[in-house]
């Protein structure tokens, strides 16, 4: 004997010799099939995750070419599997014909057009409806002379048979269907769907349509539709004799002009014989898909692309696209080392671009001290490639992905990050999630994504750094190179010290010529004043241009800063010796 479900695993087996010993009481084995039964939901979600990791599995199988496939036995072991979860998890019997199942999901809202009882011809019998977070069966009790016909409503876990007029009047677990809140249609039998809604479930997707009667202006003239009759039961079908604004003239197949409200419903229509239309809209709608698969925002660029036309609204043929602190690709102008500032908000389109170059070995260790970079998931930049399941957990082994987009859920060790990625060798953008303190493995890394400091120390490796706060009033009238936070990226100017300034602080003042100063308390290193962030000194030699990013040929691209970039104070500074003044460290 076997107590439990028919779900694998939720059973107990009871041989009869133990029955036949009084070794097992009734009471035990009603215990036994409670505790089965009780255990059920906690164990839903493992069950879930089985079903989830079968359709991925399932996918991955599917997704092979039309040659001859040498693991087709898994995958109809798969399929045969996947079915089995599936039923087990929704409840679904295999034994039974579908035929004899309600209409539900999806398939009664195509029938019926709503999913509120009121909008559905009202309660019927046998319906599943759910109201106020419950579900209940409707059943309708005969009329009598004595009684008329009323609506309650059972719970069929209780009454698995329905319950006899008697019971839906007497018992305290039955009750009188309310209309307030409005019910919401969860099922309905074939059997209690009017004609026309039945004509509906039986329309061929490939050459038939239901729309709403205002869109048969849609439609060529002499195209065969089908309506309900004005008693809302029958079928009406009728031909369009002309089109309108508001819709269509109907005419039945004598050619008489068909009134509505008189001899037809307006509202749902049957549109038939449009094989051909539906054919050229299923056309026209996979090439708009495959023109948009291959479409780009400007803000997907990945960091290290070089722009080979204009964009509007971004940037120009020749600029090179820049990864800001808040990971929002921008154009920067080599002429001029400075992120373009555009207002609008590029549109999307077929765009060209020269690849991005990579960080080399060398630079990696250089910049790091590693050429393998491990950082949390929370640290990775656009640009970056990672191996696809360090960052998504349904991702395909050993396959490499570029990171195209990033967003925080939240900020804590226990929020997650959000990925946009594309498989390095090509193909269509995936989308995953990863807990924002799991350490993932940076394979390569674009040029592009550096931030302004990283691009200083790796394309000046021979200056000196000192601290902003050692400077002195013999510094006074030092030419400086130097990075500000306003998005130009190398800036001339003068050092100049002065003396009981703000709140009697010495203040350092750098100047350059047609730019704001900008100013920074030599107590503490932070800026007082002016819309530039004093970030990097660099004095050593001639002054500087704008550092070329290597790996890019033909294009001067130097390093970039934000104006959003958080105000702190990198304090490196390479100052040599003002006339009569001494060195820095």
């Amino acid at each position: 004997m076997v107590i439990g479900t028919s779900i694998p695993g939720v059973q107990a087996e009871v041989t009869a010799e133990k029955v036949l010993q009084n070794n097992v009481s009734g009471r035990g084995l009603l215990s036994r099939a409670e505790n089965l039964v009780s255990g059920i939901p906690e164990r839903v979600p493992a069950w879930e995750d089985e079903l989830d990791s079968h359709r991925h599995q399932l996918e991955q199988l599917r997704g092979g070419s039309g040659a001859s496939f040498d693991r087709a036995e898994e995958l109809a072991r798969m399929e045969e599997e996947f079915t089995r979860l599936d039923a087990e998890i929704n409840g679904t019997d295999l034994s039974e014909e579908t035929e004899a199942e309600p209409v539900s999901g999806e398939e009664l809202l195509r029938i019926i057009g709503s999913d509120e009882l009121s909008h559905a011809g009202g309660p019927k019998e046998g319906d599943v409806i759910k109201q106020s977070n419950t579900f209940a069966t409707v059943a309708v009790t005969q009329e009598t002379a004595e009684a008329p016909a009323e609506v309650f409503t059972y719970d069929a876990d209780e009454f698995p048979d329905r319950p006899s007029d008697e019971q839906l009047r007497t018992s305290e677990s039955c009750q009188r269907l309310s209309r307030h809140p409005e019910p919401a249609l969860i099922s309905r039998h074939w059997d209690q769907l009017t004609e026309f809604e039945r004509a509906v479930g039986q329309v061929d997707p490939d050459a038939e349509r239901v729309v709403e009667a205002y869109q048969l202006g849609r439609y060529p003239v002499g195209t065969p539709v089908t309506v309900r009759s004005s008693s809302g039961e029958g079928l009406v079908d009728a031909v369009i004799k002309e089109k309108g604004p508001r819709g269509a003239t109907l005419m039945d197949a004598e050619g008489r002009e068909l009134e509505r409200f008189k001899d037809y419903s307006a509202g749902r229509t049957i549109v038939r014989g449009i094989a051909e239309q539906i054919a050229k809209e299923r056309q026209d709608s996979a090439e708009r898909a495959a023109r948009r698969a291959k479409e780009r925002s400007p803000y997907q660029f990945i960091p290290g692309e070089v722009l080979a036309e204009d964009i509007e609204s971004f940037g120009r043929a020749g600029d090179v696209v820049v990864s800001s602190p808040s990971h929002r690709s921008q154009a920067l102008d080599p002429e001029t080392g400075q992120v373009r500032d555009y207002r609008g908000y590029p549109s999307p389109g077929e765009y060209e671009t020269l690849p991005p170059a990579y960080l080399t070995g060398e630079e990696m260790e250089a910049l790091y001290g590693v050429r393998s970079l491990r950082v949390r998931a929370d640290e990775l930049r656009c640009g970056d490639v990672v191996e696809a399941t360090q960052i998504h957990t349904q991702g395909t082994a050993g396959q490499k992905v570029q990171i195209v987009s990033r967003t925080p859920m939240a900020y804590s060790d226990d929020a997650r990050m959000e990925f946009t990625y594309r498989p390095v060798e090509g193909g269509a953008n995936e989308e995953g999630r990863k807990k924002a303190s799991t350490v993932v493995e940076v394979l390569a890394r674009t040029t592009g994504a550096l931030k302004a400091q990283e691009r200083a120390r790796l394309y000046w490796p021979d200056r000196e750094q000192a601290d902003v706060r050692g400077l002195s009033p013999a510094d006074a009238g030092t030419a400086v190179t130097f990075l500000p936070a306003d998005g130009v990226l190398a800036r001339e100017g003068t050092v100049e010290v002065i003396t009981d300034g703000w709140a009697n602080e010495e203040t350092v003042v750098i100047s350059s010529p047609g730019q704001d100063r900008v100013y920074a308390d030599r107590a503490s290193g932070t800026v007082v004043q002016g819309r530039a962030e004093i970030r990097e000194l660099y004095t050593e030699g001639e002054p500087q241009r704008p550092v070329a990013t290597p790996g890019i040929e033909g294009h001067d691209v130097s390093p970039s800063i934000d104006p959003e970039a958080a105000p702190e104070l990198l304090q490196s500074v390479s100052v040599p010796p003002a006339p009569g003044g001494p060195a820095m460290a």
